[in-house]
């Protein structure tokens, strides 16, 4: 709205008054009729800036544009630096702009005006090369250009009958500078400034350019005396242009461009510089100014009452455009817009009673939408734009990741004033809340959270920030990290929220200058001293998280002794006097056993080392994953017992394993306790369930056994341990009444006990001559064997022996036990059943609580998970066949087809044909978008036009043909701004493939991690859809590997080799552990690991790949028709039609062999034999020969280190290649041992190989 005359007039005769002793301004333009040119407007060459000419004619403002085109500027705003053109209109009775002769608006690039962003324009009277031509037209029938026709009458008049109409909204360097018209393109067009697209045509506002200046430099100059306009200014050499001079305000002012004038530093805005003044001219000029103000005021309320709705409703149609623009930046990827009405109806429009929580940036709701789903409402506090600007950031940073530990946005609502963010309702409220006993919203902590839930909090939070630190491109740094912003979902699992002060990083700088933003307590130190914002800053906070995790103390409380009020300066004092134990939470401290208590101390070491003053000294937050993971870890599975690893259940402390299956540890030696007696363990197999015990031997020259005075070894029949039938046990030494017993005991002379004692035990033979031999099995031998004075006087017993053998080549003498296998785990609450899906906790027969599978859902003990009970491990569900329905189906189908061959001889004829093929094309599309938009999360690819990618590829040019497959082909392109992408196209006709490129789009579009190759887009517009991504210039692993004869690629290095590897696993590692929902890949191999310009490893080629939803599939595993590719194709997968993460766990294997030997995966030219590098190298390592199928490259030159890493890295692509994938690691398992031989490599650990 312009200001009204009079009230101006006012204003700068008060302007004058009181500042006339503090500043003088250059000077500016007199009015030009009614209407005010503010500087550095100039409408002549004594006036103004005279590079921002305008003109003045007749009592109006003219802006003269190029092809001597002039405008009509109806507003002027300078406190934007804005002003608004009227468009020309049309030619008279003509669907043609009335400038067209001049080519549409021109303006001159050299001067300081452009078009803004906020102009919406319609083009009429179009040719259908528009159609093809330009990405940011809309053309479709729906479009609103349609409803501007025929709505307004004049563009009704003239425009009505022609069929092409677009809109688009100005913005970006194609319309910087002009908005052209054409013959063979458009002919008219029309503008509207911030226009609602909601509102109908009448309602739309008049039309308008809305142009923007550059704000102004100070005035240029040749002499002091050029700078008497301007007070407090010197004519000094300009810093930026040499050889030009121009008038540079004194030390102590500041140049103002809004009002062209130097600003005196100590005087603020909108507020006077005080100094004396004189009476006659205060009096003179108050009664004046008294005059004025009354008759101006009289004349402004009428004008602002008549224009303030006008205004209200221009202001709510530019602030909802604004936020939208705002939140269209993100990559292609946008978040779902819920109406206001949405919101309103699921708050109950904002009711107190649905409030969760408050804080500086405004209120949290809970809200339930129409289809039942619980949300979360983050809604700024009315006016405060710091709050708005900080859920405007939060919905940028979100749109741009996927990560279990991180809270999901479902999407935002920009209508109101106040933007709101909806995002995924967590109903556990926050650490905050649980570990200080506080409550918000419905959430009441009644049960203090274990020492196993804190780690698994303070590793699942690690995780996520780790994610944002190393694995998002550009990487992004929380900058909040604190108790409050972190959730607990119904599971207590964490959630990392509140983005609102987050930033991107930059991948090339160390560091982000930014004022300082966090909360007293977390706040980084050395980012509060020099505003360098790092991912170390985040590493700091999270080290205050880990404080409060151990004490239950606030980060800052007052309550507290002055000098502990900060809980870090308190935790620092306490760690260096070596008491930290002394500030545990007591909570903790209670039935805490020696693994808790040690992990304790780890965890309190690590959060000191997050907190130390200087940034270079703290870790990763990756390398704080590792050591919260080795901490959890140590309290599940039992520590090693000198070199023997404790497998789960078993246990040697009551911190760790269960109790029920306990065994002792001393000096490095594990032991068994019976119940009279103690046997040695010399092994241990998890996967069977079994140990094998030594047995006592016999005393010094007598055949009696050691342990005759606790008459054997006797087992406790309560606990789940038994002597297994594997056992062949000999009774030596015995009395002539075992001759009377019956079979399995053998006593006759030929029983194979004589032979033991002719070879191993000639001190028996002096003895009485009985001996007998039996295996256990029956409840008399699984808890015992007994030797005593009425039967036999020693025993010894052999595991799985083979009595073909001759006694010499017999094994070592053992005890095999084997223990139960465990029942549903036992819980307390629901939570404690989180990791057994489709499970609940509930009494079982013998009221114990446990973890008991659902209804149709049994327990199986050896994989730990409720399997369906209908359709057993490997198996398909297979439904009963019914012939008669078979028949009637057949015989259905067959009398369709008769018909139908009927129907379309008479109906397809040549021109319907055409017709049909045409609409078949449109719903092609149309099916492709839809594809493409569902199940995205609210999340879409950029849609490229055909003309966009054939001018690109210079129409699919063979030059710039990079590869091809069965799937189709990859071109080289390179778009009008200069960005060179890699375009992949189906093949014409081959369905397959375009399924595979429109998975590929889906699968991208819902990850972000630097060894993830990168989406930019799609188009869908012709018959192949196409792809495009970021072009990775070094080709493939594969091309590296064994592709390299010509010398185009500088061979591999080892450290080159662990480092691509690593960066794979890690890909693949988020894929199966951390994207929601997981994503297995299907088909990993050399050729589709890319290598950038710095041989950094991205996985591209995800055509195959498939999305597990985790709470359909409680054993992870989904059935699908086996795909890959021959030699990396996991034999289970293909046996069994069940595809898991351990199937891409086997690829990956192959691809490790690939990189060890630089041999292909399949090479007939090698022996029929070794044909598959697999079995080829099974053959290897079974014969010990792995360094012989080394790649010389690596091999020659290498240090015995080197050696040993190598040999480390065939042992783990063994592992990978296990026939059964419940043997093979994890994806994250085999990221960390490939990181664990860099570091062997380095010399930073010492090698175990």
């Amino acid at each position: 709205m312009a200001m009204p005359p009079l009230l101006i007039l006012t204003m700068a005769m008060l302007f004058m008054l009181f500042y006339a002793d503090c500043v003088v301004s250059l000077k500016i333009c007199p009015n030009c009729g009614r209407i005010p040119v503010p500087y550095p407007l100039s409408t002549g060459p004594d006036c103004g800036d005279p590079w921002y000419k305008v003109r003045c004619n007749a009592g109006t403002l003219w802006l003269d544009a190029m092809n001597k085109s002039s405008y009509m500027i109806t507003s002027i705003n300078p406190m934007s630096q804005t002003l608004i053109i009227r468009p020309p209109g049309f030619a008279k009775n003509k669907c043609m702009a009335a400038d067209f002769g001049s080519g549409g608006v021109f303006l001159d690039s050299n001067l300081p005006f452009n078009i803004t962003d906020t102009n919406t324009v319609m083009i009429m009277n179009c040719s259908a090369l528009v159609l093809t031509e330009y990405a940011a037209l809309n053309c479709s029938s729906t479009s609103i250009c349609h409803d501007y026709v025929k709505g307004n009458s004049e563009a009704k008049a003239n425009c009505g009958t022609l069929p092409y109409c677009c809109w688009f909204l100005t913005g970006g360097t194609m319309h910087a500078y002009r908005i052209h018209v054409r013959p063979e393109r458009c002919s008219a067009y029309q503008s509207f400034v911030n226009l609602d697209m909601d509102l109908p045509v009448n309602k739309w506002p008049q039309p308008g350019l809305e142009l923007e200046w550059v704000p102004p430099v100070e005035p240029k100059c040749k002499l002091p005396a050029d700078c008497g306009g301007l007070l407090n200014s010197m004519c000094l050499p300009d810093p930026v242009n040499v050889g030009q001079k121009r008038c540079l305000c004194k030390s102590g002012f500041q140049w103002d461009p809004i009002h062209g004038i130097c600003q005196d530093l100590k005087c603020k805005h909108g507020k006077s510089c005080k100094h004396k003044k004189n009476k006659t001219s205060m009096l003179g000029g108050a009664a004046m100014a008294a005059g004025a103000i009354v008759i101006g005021l009289i004349v402004t309320i009428i004008i602002v009452y008549k224009q303030r709705k006008h205004c209200e409703r221009e202001a709510e149609v530019s602030l909802t455009k604004a936020h939208k623009d705002l939140l269209s930046s993100n990559s292609g990827k946008l978040a779902k817009f819920f109406t206001s009405k949405e919101i309103a109806k699921a708050t109950n429009n904002f009711s107190e009673d649905n409030l969760l929580g408050s804080g500086g940036f405004g209120e949290v709701f809970k809200g339930i939408l129409d289809d039942g789903t619980n949300i979360a409402v983050k809604r700024a506090k009315l006016g405060n734009t710091k709050g708005i600007d900080q859920i405007i950031n939060e919905v940028r940073i979100l749109c741009q990741v996927n990560h279990r530990n991180l809270v999901k946005l479902l999407g935002c609502c920009v209508e109101l004033e106040q933007p709101i963010l909806i995002y995924e309702f967590i109903p556990n409220g926050t650490l905050f809340d649980h570990l200080h006993r506080t409550t918000s919203g419905n959430v009441i902590q009644l049960h203090p959270l274990s020492w196993q839930r804190r780690l698994c909090i303070a590793y699942q939070t690690a995780q996520g920030l780790a994610y944002l630190h190393s694995s998002v491109v550009p990487p992004i740094y929380h900058r909040d990290i604190k108790s409050s912003n972190i959730l607990l979902d119904e599971n207590l699992d964490a959630k990392v929220a509140d983005f609102g002060l987050s930033r991107l990083g930059l991948s090339s700088a160390s560091h982000v200058t930014t004022c300082v933003q966090g909360t007293l307590g977390y706040l980084d130190p050395e980012y509060y001293l020099n505003f360098q914002l790092t991912d170390k800053s985040d590493v700091y906070s999270f080290g205050v998280v880990l404080m409060e995790l151990l004490t239950c103390k606030k980060a800052i409380d007052f309550n507290r002794d002055e000098e502990d009020v900060n809980l870090v300066v308190l935790s620092r004092r306490f760690l260096k006097e070596e008491k930290f134990m002394d500030v545990i939470d007591p909570f903790l401290l209670q039935e805490a056993g020696k693994a808790e208590l040690e992990t304790m101390k780890a965890l309190a070491i690590l959060a000191g080392s997050c907190l130390n003053e200087k940034r270079q000294n703290r870790p990763s937050m990756r390398t704080v994953v590792k050591e919260i993971e080795n901490c959890a870890a140590a309290i599940v599975h039992c520590s090693n017992c000198g070199k023997f690893p404790v497998p789960y259940p078993l246990s040697t402390d009551p911190s760790c394993g269960d109790q029920a299956y306990k065994i002792r540890c001393t000096a490095g030696v594990l032991w068994f306790d019976a119940l009279r007696g103690s046997y040695m363990i010399v092994s241990i197999n998890p996967l069977t369930q079994r140990m094998s015990l030594r047995p006592p031997g016999l005393t010094v020259n007598t055949c009696i056994s050691s342990d005759i005075t606790t008459q054997g070894i006797q087992l406790d029949e309560k606990r789940p341990f038994n002597i297994t039938s594997s056992n062949t046990i000999f009774l030596l030494n015995c009395i002539d009444a075992m001759l009377h017993l019956q079979p399995p005991i053998d006593c006759a002379p030929t029983s194979l006990c004589h032979n033991y004692i002719k070879d191993n035990a000639a001190v028996c033979i002096k003895a009485p001559p009985l001996c007998c031999m039996f295996k256990p099995g029956g409840l008399q031998s699984a808890y015992m064997v007994r030797v005593h004075d009425k039967g036999c006087l020693a025993y010894q017993s052999f595991v799985n022996l083979d009595s073909v053998h001759p006694p010499k080549k017999w094994p070592e003498p053992g005890l095999e036990l084997a223990w139960a296998l465990p029942k549903e785990p036992v819980c307390n609450m629901p939570v404690d059943c989180k990791s057994l899906l489709h499970s609940k906790c509930l009494a079982d027969p013998m009221r114990i609580k446990r973890c008991l599978c659902h209804k149709g859902f049994k327990w199986d003990p050896i994989n730990g998970l409720c399997q369906s009970a209908k359709c057993p491990p490997g198996k398909r569900c297979k439904k009963p066949k019914k012939k008669a329905v078979l028949i009637c189906g057949v015989a259905a189908a067959l009398g369709g087809v008769s018909l139908a061959i009927m129907a379309g001889i008479l109906v397809y004829k040549q021109r319907i044909r055409q017709s049909v093929k045409k609409e078949v094309h449109k719903n092609i599309i149309k099916e492709r978008h839809e594809i493409l938009n569902a199940k995205n999360h609210g999340k879409s690819a950029r849609i490229f036009t055909g003309k966009e990618i054939i001018k690109a590829t210079d129409n699919f040019s063979t030059a710039n043909l990079i590869g091809s497959g069965g799937f189709g082909e990859v071109f080289k392109g390179v778009f009008d701004d200069g960005t060179i992408t890699a375009i992949k196209r189906a093949k014409l006709g081959n369905t397959k493939g375009t399924d595979q490129v429109l998975n590929e789009v889906r699968i991208l579009c819902q990850v972000n991690h630097r060894s993830l190759v990168r989406l930019l887009g799609c188009c869908v517009e012709l018959d192949q859809p196409l792809m495009i991504y970021e072009f990775i210039p070094n080709g493939t692993l594969f091309e590296h590997l064994h592709c390299n004869l010509s010398g185009k690629f500088a061979p591999l290095t080892w450290k080159l080799r662990l480092r691509i590897a690593h960066q794979t696993a890690e890909g693949l590692a988020y894929l199966h552990s951390a994207a929601v929902p997981p994503i297995y890949h299907r088909d990993v191999k050399s050729s589709n690991i890319l290598l950038d310009e710095k041989l950094n490893a991205k996985v591209s080629d995800f055509g195959l790949s498939r999305l597990v939803e985790t709470t359909e599939t409680g054993d992870h595993h989904m059935y699908t028709s086996a795909q890959g590719t021959l030699g990396y194709l996991d034999p289970e997968y293909y046996r069994s039609f069940q595809l898991t993460d351990k199937s891409d766990v086997y690829s990956f294997g192959v691809v490790l062999l690939e990189i060890l030997t630089a041999k292909k995966a399949i090479d007939f030219n090698r022996e029929e034999e070794n044909v598959n590098l697999v079995v080829y190298m099974k053959t290897m390592m079974d014969e010990d020969r792995l360094m012989d199928a080394v790649d010389p490259v690596i091999k020659e030159g290498a240090s015995n280190l080197q050696l040993e890493t190598i040999k480390a890295f065939g042992l783990l692509a063994g592992s990978c290649l296990d026939e059964k994938r419940q043997n093979r690691p994890s994806m994250k398992e085999v990221a960390d041992e490939i990181e664990y031989i860099i570091n062997i490599a380095k010399g930073e650990v010492v090698s175990e190989v």
